[in-house]
């Protein structure tokens, strides 16, 4: 376990917090969790360490001559304690010395007959500790006593205080339970009501457990209330006086406004981000295994250990839930904030390159004939007027052919026209990702992730399908969609990605013109009908350019029943458009001045209101006639217009997003806010390394910095952005981060 701590300085500082000079050791402790407690941050601003001197544990010899030592010299509490949890014994070390020396110890099979620890946390004198084998055993330092509630009868220390907490003598009383002894997780708050407990003189906190039955609130007048009990939760964790707590076996993350325990339910609401009727995931996402949370600038970070992961930053919206927004942060990609019912999240990437994109099927129209591809199984393949014809023997009969010249990891498009079925059921299909099921007359399309340089599509079909005709087979490189929804961009063309500043992570996208852009084909998620909905993203565009530039065109080949946003003589453009006329708002500000502006086009009030903002602030707000935008023969393309491609953007793109939800107007601000630091030079916005997963997660409510470890180190992040990142040995595959004013214990 290291810790590393930056010299405090300014006479300003708390005497408390003056204490500590630069600390930089390591304890040989296998750590399960870590905690600084900064009793400074206590109600009585940590006070209570002075009237302690009739408890039994101050006036406790050391034990230093004997084994196990479990005692230091020093009586007083530290009035900085790095509490480090192993799996079978809980250690305090005295934070006010700078060679961290310990002060106590809680062994195994003793106090609370602690053994399986998952977590530690402390406040107002009180230590409590999850352990997944006897509940949360709790160590109040003031009153001088122990105990342990589990789910069953609490058990509390009876035999003269704390000094004989490594012995065994408990007795069973009949307090409140918890839902389920195995403990996670546990954190500490004091509700802006709470009562004082007159042994102490402090007010008495609520106790927030995360158990493999579901949450237990233990409230500070002793009661426990268990609002949801369905999920084993795994993580919980204090966000000012709320309490957010998840699950990662359901990819739920609740949060809960505080005070909000009297009774099951009451005044508790749920958002499930990571569970279908969330806007941000669905029952297929890949987002699983949240076991880190953090609180960090007045919001929630989540953080996944599983394979497919990353860091989510979750800015919620407490009167409807649906408008939150989350930002996704990786090793190789930012997606920036996504708001609502997000549909699309693309020009996210943090790689310079030029993309190409082609056609990757040979003979995917079949003109003249059905060369290229392979009979499977039983079937057999014929060519009929432009089209093949697969006919099929049994089920699962197939036509195929193999892929190659894929780059491991990138995007690609897989599509197909089926122009008829006789029979059961067609599918196409990469092999070894999700098949696309259709009738007659359907236009299939779809997205993978290429796992080796070369893989096979097929047609094939069950459910005693006899034939299948199939027409226009294709497989493109596409610019990843970063939402849930996986419908990326087309590559068409050349086009240029370079950083958006000299050494950033972000990169612009460039080098539009009428055959170098990128293009969703019809995306029925985009379909909004009279709805709202929001565009917005980055730009950049030289001054001296055309009057007319396309950013994003959403309309059919007819240049209607879409919208668009575009830049006429400078200024932002945003028009929707059904098959009667289009209603227009227009922004004042010439953009054409080879600066990054974030511009957001949005609709909204039922589509009678259309609004521009740039760079935070509203510049249009127009009352329009509200158009149905809906149309099964529109696309989505960047960077050039629908139909032919003219009047290109002659500047770059970045972020860019496209929502069911209009966005707020302190949300656009904080978006913008938030953002625009990831666009200055030298702004990295990835996590270190190459893992994605994240092993720990702590806030430092003092200095504002999230400390974030995978397997390649410990990333330090000031809101989006990743100012510091620690590759060492010791910060790498962390199992626990704690921070406080500076002091970093990070455990392994």
């Amino acid at each position: 376990m290291n810790m590393l701590r930056d010299m405090i300085t300014g006479n300003d500082q708390e005497l408390v917090r003056a204490k500590l000079t630069d600390i930089d050791e390591t304890i040989n402790d296998t750590a399960v969790d870590v905690f600084i407690y900064d009793t400074s941050k206590d109600s009585d601003g940590g006070a209570w360490r002075h009237r302690t001197q009739h408890t039994s544990w101050y006036a406790e010899a050391s034990s230093a001559s004997r084994d196990p030592n479990t005692r230091s010299t020093r009586a007083e509490f530290p009035s900085v304690a790095v509490i480090v949890a192993e799996s079978n014994k809980v250690t305090i070390y005295d934070g006010d010395d700078p060679s961290l020396p310990m002060w106590m110890v809680f062994q195994a099979g003793v106090f609370g007959d602690i053994s399986n620890v998952k977590a530690v946390s402390a406040l107002n004198g009180i230590v409590a500790v999850g352990s997944t084998a006897r509940g949360i055993p709790v160590a109040n330092f003031v009153s001088d006593y122990g105990e342990y509630q589990r789910n069953s009868a609490e058990q509390t220390l009876v035999t003269g205080g704390l000094v004989n907490r490594n012995t065994f003598s408990f007795s069973t009383g009949s307090a409140a339970t918890i839902v389920n002894a195995n403990v996670n997780d546990v954190a500490m708050t004091v509700l802006p009501d709470a009562p004082t407990d007159p042994a102490t003189g402090l007010p008495v906190p609520t106790i927030a457990v995360a158990t493999g039955g579901g949450l237990s609130v233990i409230k500070d007048d002793g009661t426990v209330v268990n609002p949801f009990v369905t999920d084993a939760l795994s993580f919980v964790q204090e966000v000012g006086n709320d309490f957010s707590f998840g699950s990662t076996g359901t990819h739920v993350l609740y949060f809960s406004p505080a005070p909000a325990y009297a009774s099951v339910g009451n005044r508790f609401w749920a958002s499930d981000y990571f569970t279908g009727d969330r806007p941000y995931a669905s029952a297929t996402d890949a987002f699983s295994g949240w076991r880190h949370l953090a609180a960090a600038n007045g919001q929630v970070v989540a953080g996944s250990s599983a394979a497919n992961t990353n860091l989510a930053f979750l800015s919620e919206f407490p009167a409807d839930d649906t408008q939150g927004m989350v930002a996704y942060t990786t090793s190789d990609y930012t997606t920036g904030w996504m708001n609502g019912d997000i549909k699309l999240a693309a020009l996210a990437d943090t790689t310079a390159e030029t993309l190409s994109g082609s056609e990757l099927v040979t003979n995917s129209e079949f003109t003249t004939d059905i060369t290229g591809w392979t009979e499977g199984g039983t079937a057999s393949l014929s060519w009929s007027s432009g089209k093949a014809v697969l006919s099929l023997s049994a089920d699962y009969d197939s036509m195929f052919q193999t892929i190659s010249g894929l780059t491991v990891g990138a995007t690609y498009s897989y599509s197909a026209t089926i122009s008829s079925v006789t029979g059961g059921t067609a599918y196409i299909a990469i092999v070894g990702k999700p098949s696309l099921g259709t009738g007659s007359d359907a236009q299939l399309q779809g997205y993978f992730e290429a796992t080796a340089t070369s893989h096979d599509i097929v047609v094939s079909g069950y459910n005693g399908l006899s034939s299948v005709t199939v027409d226009n087979i294709s497989v493109r490189l596409a610019d990843p969609d970063r939402s849930v929804n996986n419908k990326g961009l087309i590559v068409n063309g050349s086009i240029t990605k370079t950083a958006v500043a000299t050494g950033a992570d972000v990169v612009g996208y460039s080098g539009f013109s009428s055959s170098n852009y990128l293009e969703q084909p019809y995306n029925g998620d985009l379909d909004f009908g009279t709805g709202d909905f929001c565009v917005m993203g980055w730009v950049n565009v030289a001054s001296g350019t055309s009057s007319v530039q396309y950013i994003v065109d959403g309309r059919n080949i007819s240049l209607a029943d879409g919208f668009y946003c575009a830049l006429v003589n400078g200024q932002v453009q945003f028009s929707t458009e059904d098959s009667d006329s289009n209603s227009v708002a227009s922004g004042t500000t010439d953009l054409r001045n080879s600066t990054w502006a974030f511009v957001v086009a949005l609709r909204k009030d039922a589509g009678v209101t259309q609004q521009i903002y740039v760079n935070g602030q509203l510049q249009t707000s127009a009352t329009v006639t509200a158009r149905d935008i809906s149309d099964a023969t529109r696309k989505t393309r960047a960077g050039a217009r629908v139909d032919t491609g003219t009047t290109p953007l002659q500047g770059s793109l970045a972020l860019w997003r496209i929502s069911a939800t209009a966005p707020t107007a302190d949300q656009i601000r904080k978006i913008y806010e938030d953002e625009k630091v990831l666009f200055q030079e030298n702004a990295k916005a990835t996590l270190t390394g190459s893992s994605d997963a994240v092993t720990a997660l702590a806030h430092d409510p003092d200095t504002n910095l999230l400390h974030v470890g995978t397997s390649g180190g410990r990333s330090v992040f000031q809101g989006l952005r990743r100012v510091e990142e620690h590759t060492g040995t010791n910060s790498q595959s962390l199992a626990a981060i704690s921070a406080v004013d500076g002091l970093v214990v990070e455990g392994k």
